[in-house]
Parts: C-alpha cells; sequence; structure tokens
C-alpha cells in the first residue's frame, strides 16, 4: 500500500488547479486536516465541496461509463490507494491507470464510485447562463436533433414543389405515372419526417430526464445551504411549488428551445420558398405574422401578475394538504375536520378564480390571433385567385402556397408559444433565483482547523431580535461565558432567550448587535459546515427521518458496530432495539410516528453520542423519560461529557445538578451567574427553585 496521503493529495491538486482559478497547495493541505473525524473519502468529498463541486456515490459498471456526462470520479483501490478517472472523450486515468482497469474486472457487477462536477448553482445567474449550463453537458445529443431537424427541413423544402409538380404536370396535363411518382415521393417524404420525428422525440425523453434530475439536484443543494431564517419565513408549499418552477423550466430548455429552432428553419425555409413563388404575398405572410406575435406580446405583464398569484394559491394548497395529513390526530381531537376542509375549498375557490382569470386571458390571446391569422390567409388565398385569374399564377402554384401557409400555421404558433413559454420560464427563475441569493455564505477564510479542544464560547454584548416575526429582541445586550471542557446550564421561563442562545453558538442566525467568539475568533469568520460538524445539538425540534434506526444514529455514515453498540447501552435504547424482528435495520416513520416521545428522546441522545462533538447543546433533552430512565441516562452523559464543552438548556435544577457553572436568564437578560454554592448563597432566583422542586 502507497502513502494513502500523498495520494489523496495528489488526487485534490489535480482536480482542484485544473478546475479552480486560484487554489494553493497549502490551502488543500489545510483542508485535508480540517477534521479528522472524517473517512477518507468523506474527507475528499468535503474539501471538493468546498470549492463548488457537487458530489454523488453510486455503483457503476465499466460499460455504463460512455453514458456518464459528469467530468470526473474516483474509485479506492483494494490497497486503500485512490484513482482519479477523468471522463471526456477518452476515458484517462490519474495516478495508477491499473489499478482502476482491475478495479472493474474483478467486479463485473459494478463499483462504488463517487462522482464530481462543478456545480451550476451560483449567484446572480441570468436565464442565458442556466440555458448554457444545463444544455452543454448534453450537447451530444443536442446536435443529434438538429440532424434530425435538418432532414425534417429538407423533407418540408421538398412538398411543396412536389405539390406544384403533381398539379401542373400530374393532373392537368393528365399523365398518370408522374401522379404515381409524385404519390410515392409524398408517402416517402411523411415516412421520413415521421422516423425523425420518432427519434426526435426520444432523444427529448433522454435530455429531459438527466436536465430535470440535475436542475432538483442543483436546487435542493441550495434549499439545504439556505440559512434557517428562510424556513421561517417560507413555507414548504412554496419551497414545493418552486420545484415545479424547475420543471417549467426544464420544458423550456428540452423542448421550447429544440423546437423553437426546429420552427424558425422551417418558417425561414418555406419563406425563401414563398418569395420564389409570389413576393406580394410574401410581404403579406410577414406582416400578418409581426401582427399575430405582437398580438400575444401584448399580454405579458398580465400573464406574469396571474402566474404570480396562482403560484401563491397553489403554494397554500401544499400547505394546507401538508398540514392536512399531518395533523390527523390534533383536528380528530378537537373536531374542526370540517373547519380545516372548508379551509381546503375556500383556497381551491380563489385558485380557481385566478386560473379562470388566466383562461379568459388565454382566450382572448388565442381568440384575436386566430383572427388576425385567418384574416392573413384569407387574403393571402384572394391574392392568390386573383392572380390565377390573371394568368399570373398555376393552380399547382397555388395549391403548393395554401401547402406552405397550412405548414407554417404550427411553426408560427409554435414561436408565440415560444415567447411565453420564455416569459413563464423568466418568471420561475426569477423566483427560484431568489433562492440562490439567499444561500448561506462559507468564509473562504475558515480556520477551524486552528481551533483546539477543548472549546471556549464567550458572548459579549450580544443583541438579537427575530426579524420575521417579532417586534422584541430575544436577547438583550448579555454578555456571556462558556468555559472549555466544562458543563454550563442554563435555566429560566419559557421565552427568557435561552434555545436563542443555542441557535446562535449553532450559526443558525448572526446577532444584530455585539460578537460571539470562539476560542477568541469571531464566529462570523468560521466555516458554517466545519463549525457545526464540531457541535452536536439536541434541540425540542429535533427529528426522526424516515430511516432505519441504525441511520437515524449514525446519520447514514460508515459506522462502527462496536461503538454503535456501546452508545445504544449508554443511551437506554438498546432494549427497544432488539424488540424489533429486525433490529437496528428497522425502519422508522417520519418524526417518529408510532413511538413514545420517551424513545424518539433517546434515538436522538443516542445520535448525539455516536457523533461524539466536541461542543455539546442540550435543550430539554429527558423531559419525555420516566425519572429511573433520565438518572441512568444523566449519570451516563456525565462520562460522555468529559472534556467537552457544554451547555443544557432545562426547566429543572435536579436535571443539571451535575453542571459546572449556571445561567439564569429572564426576558432576554441574565439575572444570574455562578456555581452552585454562590448562588445559593446569593439567595435570588435560583436558590428560589430548589425548595420547589
Amino acid at each position: 500500500m502507497g502513502d494513502t496521503k500523498k495520494n489523496i493529495d495528489d488526487i485534490l491538486r489535480f482536480l482542484l488547479q485544473n478546475n479552480i482559478d486560484e487554489v494553493s497547495e497549502i490551502k488543500i493541505r489545510q483542508l485535508y486536516g480540517l477534521n479528522k473525524q472524517l473517512s477518507r473519502d468523506q474527507q475528499i468529498i468535503s474539501i471538493i465541496e468546498t470549492f463548488n463541486f457537487k458530489s454523488k456515490r453510486v455503483s457503476l459498471r465499466l460499460e455504463e461509463l460512455k453514458d456518464l456526462q459528469v467530468p470526473y470520479f474516483f474509485i479506492e483501490s483494494f490497497e486503500g490507494d485512490y484513482v482519479l478517472v477523468e471522463i471526456k472523450e477518452l476515458i484517462k486515468a490519474y495516478n495508477d491507470k491499473s489499478i482502476f482497469e482491475n478495479k472493474f474486472k474483478l467486479n463485473p457487477n459494478g463499483i462504488s464510485c463517487i462522482f464530481f462536477e462543478k456545480n451550476r448553482s451560483k449567484k446572480s445567474k441570468s436565464l442565458l447562463n442556466i440555458i448554457t449550463d444545463y444544455i452543454i453537458p448534453y450537447r451530444k445529443f443536442f446536435y443529434q436533433v438538429l440532424y434530425g431537424i435538418i432532414v425534417i427541413t429538407l423533407l418540408q423544402f421538398i412538398s411543396p414543389f412536389l405539390m406544384q409538380l403533381f398539379i401542373d404536370k400530374g393532373i392537368i396535363v393528365e399523365n398518370l405515372s408522374l401522379i404515381k411518382i409524385v404519390i410515392f415521393g409524398l408517402l416517402a417524404v411523411q415516412i421520413g419526417k415521421f422516423l425523425a420525428e420518432f427519434v426526435r422525440s426520444w432523444l427529448y425523453l433522454h435530455i429531459g430526464i438527466r436536465i430535470n434530475i440535475s436542475m432538483i439536484s442543483d436546487f435542493i443543494t441550495n434549499v439545504m445551504k439556505l440559512p434557517i431564517h428562510y424556513f421561517n419565513t417560507s413555507t414548504i408549499g412554496e419551497i414545493l411549488q418552486r420545484v415545479e418552477d424547475n420543471k417549467r423550466i426544464e420544458n423550456f430548455l428540452t423542448k421550447s428551445i429544440i423546437n423553437f429552432i426546429f420552427n424558425i428553419i422551417t418558417i425561414l425555409i418555406f419563406l425563401i420558398i414563398l418569395g420564389y413563388f409570389n413576393q406580394k404575398i410574401f410581404i403579406v405572410f410577414i406582416v400578418g405574422n409581426i401582427l399575430f406575435i405582437a398580438w400575444i406580446l401584448l399580454f405579458w405583464r398580465i400573464r406574469k401578475k396571474m402566474d404570480t398569484n396562482i403560484f401563491k394559491f397553489n403554494s397554500r394548497n401544499q400547505n394546507l394538504l401538508i398540514q392536512l395529513l399531518q395533523s390527523v390526530q390534533e383536528i380528530k381531537l378537537y373536531g374542526i375536520e370540517k373547519e380545516k376542509r372548508w379551509d381546503w375549498e375556500d383556497n381551491q375557490i380563489e385558485l380557481y378564480k385566478n386560473k379562470q382569470k388566466m383562461m379568459i386571458v388565454e382566450q382572448l390571446q388565442d381568440g384575436v390571433s386566430l383572427l388576425i391569422n385567418e384574416s392573413k390567409n384569407y387574403l393571402i388565398f384572394y391574392l392568390c385567385a386573383i392572380s390565377i385569374i390573371d394568368g399570373t399564377m398555376s393552380f399547382g402554384i397555388m395549391i403548393a402556397i395554401q401547402y406552405i401557409i397550412g405548414q407554417t400555421n404550427m411553426p408560427i404558433r409554435g414561436i408565440t408559444n415560444f415567447i411565453m413559454e420564455y416569459q413563464m420560464a423568466l418568471i420561475s427563475f426569477k423566483r427560484i433565483n431568489d433562492i440562490n441569493l439567499d444561500v448561506e455564505t462559507k468564509s473562504k477564510s475558515a480556520i477551524i482547523n486552528n481551533l483546539e479542544n477543548p472549546i471556549n464560547i464567550d458572548f459579549q454584548n450580544v443583541t438579537f431580535q427575530y426579524q420575521d416575526y417579532s417586534k422584541s429582541f430575544s436577547l438583550k445586550n448579555i454578555n456571556l461565558k462558556f468555559p472549555p471542557g466544562k458543563t454550563t446550564a442554563i435555566i429560566g421561563r419559557s421565552g427568557s432567550g435561552k434555545t436563542t442562545v443555542l441557535k446562535l453558538i449553532l450559526k443558525f442566525y448572526n446577532p444584530y448587535k455585539g460578537d460571539i467568539h470562539i476560542n477568541g475568533i469571531n464566529i462570523r469568520t468560521i466555516d458554517i459546515e466545519s463549525w457545526r460538524d464540531r457541535c452536536g445539538a439536541l434541540l425540542q425540534d429535533s427529528i426522526i427521518f424516515n430511516d432505519t434506526i441504525l441511520n437515524n444514529i449514525t446519520m447514514g455514515k460508515e459506522y462502527d458496530f462496536d461503538k454503535l453498540m456501546r452508545i445504544a447501552k449508554m443511551s437506554e435504547i438498546l432494549e427497544f432495539v432488539e424488540s424489533k424482528n429486525e433490529g437496528f435495520n428497522t425502519t422508522l416513520s417520519y418524526g417518529g410516528k408510532g413511538l413514545s416521545q420517551g424513545q424518539i428522546q433517546r434515538l436522538l441522545i443516542a445520535r448525539l453520542m455516536y457523533k461524539n462533538p466536541d461542543v455539546v447543546l442540550l435543550d430539554e433533552i429527558t423531559s419525555s423519560l420516566d425519572p429511573k430512565t433520565e438518572k441512568s441516562i444523566m449519570d451516563n452523559l456525565k462520562f460522555f461529557f468529559k472534556d467537552k464543552t457544554v451547555i443544557i438548556i432545562s426547566h429543572k435544577i435536579s436535571t443539571v445538578m451535575h453542571a459546572d457553572h449556571f445561567i439564569v436568564m429572564n426576558e432576554g437578560k441574565v439575572l444570574e451567574y455562578g456555581n452552585h454554592d454562590y448562588l445559593m448563597e446569593k439567595n435570588g432566583y435560583y436558590a428560589s427553585l430548589h425548595p420547589k422542586e
């Protein structure tokens, strides 16, 4: 086995220095030491994603490589060395190609690989940037579609002349042989068009699915980067509706743009033929279609406003349905089934009214545009009739012109549809871009690797307000010290600001005024992901995922079975796990439905213990446990807390009697601070709690 650390450095250096404008080898080595708790492949993923790459682990066979659109992936050999592979026109392996080849030969059913590609979700992008970003990786398929368009266009170019030949040289002169030839020619043209359309439809599907997955994946990546306050002001329905916005843009990228190109080429070809046949009719055709398109464009602002309203009511509809399904127990308990159904019905009525308004606008658009188009067609028909009477046009040419008019009606309608779809895609893009502009920023000068254990946390004149829904300050110019390697308990009435302190430490929010320092370093300059990786929190709204017990504890990462069993015993969850037929592989419902609150709390404690963070933040961790279980878990936690900086929120003094320091808070201010003996001698609020318990 080679030097794995050097091997990883080589991969990172090649990948980053060939894709990032400025990245030093020193920076790469600093990032490698970011967190020694991560496995090797997790370290590579963490470092690469710091530089705006996106990663995905999949199982792959060698013959499937040709279908890949991502530029890079890496694999691990049996000896522990890593191989970086570049996929372009040819497959190139860096470091040792023999490892790459042998790995696939020994595993014909596929191997686990991690893929990297540059993340396309950046701030301040235009719709044009989005179009190029998502189309370029699939340009090979787009070229194939364009070839199909060219074939169809050439076949369409032949059709008017065959029609003219059929009338003037076949029917009028009674040339039966020519009529048969032309009929077979027209049939061959239609068969060719059908085959080309068939291939084009499959390519649409092929491209569409891939672009849709890429777009939704990028969107979810950005949603995961949003700050917590975004989710406090946005509903689930609004976020889900933005997924629909992504689908609208995907449809625009795949079908609309290609159809637009096809329609433009078709119209240009037929315009050339039309100009060749009759210039006066050519001018009428141009003017009529300009009026047709101008009429459609008049409704842009109205459609924009209506689409925004429909988006709002669709979002609310999603929220109401989610609320109905997730709150069935409470709804039945309080007997408000009818009221909740009425809320949904009222929203449906408003949604219907707005869709009705949109339909009226579309009908007005379509009705007048149809009138303009048909008036143009009848005027051309009239001019053709006059030309035939004057002897300046043959009957065959008139039929050919009518064929051209018929063949261009759909492309012209397609162009107007493209304009409307572009407008709608632009609206959707702006809504999605609102999310892109609000993602959590990561400090490029992050120095988290310089933080040493134990961690010291210091609040200096911190003031904070939840701007979204509160007019009062949750914290008012507070100064707090959380000593390194010690346990500090925060007690106080509900709404005193205790939980807010934890959320500021976790960088869910930034202080309105003042600063928070971690080992003397301002928390604002510390990388968000790296800092949270050092922290472990059990909050009141911590959640159980729809996953196995194992993954709910280990959070889907590689696990040590001995460590898992030890943690299960310490958190008093082992008996519950062993009572299940599938043990740790038992799948739980989202939110822990079907479990008691005590079981949920013990699972969350096990998750926290398994992570083994340097900073532990706990908010009412044993509120749902019986006294015996609570005492057992708290005794186990005392060993777990050793050499960690621990902050515990509790309403019960008995739960936190082991704490080294206590902070008493009320209405966003610190009332008392000190150890147990000092606060008892002070005989203040803290001391008053003891007799009551």
